[in-house]
């Protein structure tokens, strides 16, 4: 097998991070907020106790939980009417709202996964048909690693720099 020919027979296993953070699908947003903050990721698979994926919770989860607010009423300008938006309600309340929720309740349940031996163009084409950012790797529907746009840029360097 040639170089060009190994390179397209990477799985998703041979990029995928294996030490994974994650929350357990009884854990509290706060836990979850903790875990962003400590390990600096960004989004967080939830699982069950036999490690099965429940879903997906993300940063982004969380801001729009936090931005929650109405529209109370409309400008109208020519062509185009303008919603005004008003949020009267702090980030502090919202936050002792939000922090002794479960993760289920804000996380996504609708998650990416692939099989650990899925090559490596099928993840990208996930990433582009989907528009996610994280794809979860999963062996019998356990979670066995995470992939992002980033492990995959960086495995795309990786294939330029090996070419020079």
């Amino acid at each position: 097998m040639d170089r060009r020919e190994q390179e397209l027979a990477m799985l998703a296993s041979d990029i995928m991070v294996r030490r994974v953070i994650k929350v357990k699908e009884t854990d509290t947003v706060e836990t979850a907020i903790e875990r962003f903050a400590a390990y600096r990721v960004s989004a967080l698979p939830v699982v069950n106790e036999r490690n099965e994926i429940s879903g997906l919770i993300s940063q982004r989860d969380v801001m729009q939980y936090i931005r929650n607010f109405d529209i109370k009423f409309w400008i109208f300008q020519t062509y185009m009417p303008l919603p005004v938006y008003i949020d009267e309600e702090a980030i502090g309340s919202k936050w002792q709202r939000l922090a002794g929720r479960n993760v289920m309740e804000i996380a996504a349940r609708d998650v990416t996964t692939v099989p650990v031996d899925s090559n490596i163009e099928e993840v990208a084409t996930l990433f582009c048909n989907r528009r996610v950012q994280k794809v979860i790797v999963e062996r019998n529907g356990v979670l066995a690693g995470m992939i992002s746009r980033g492990d995959i840029i960086r495995y795309l360097a990786e294939c330029a720099s090996a070419a020079h």
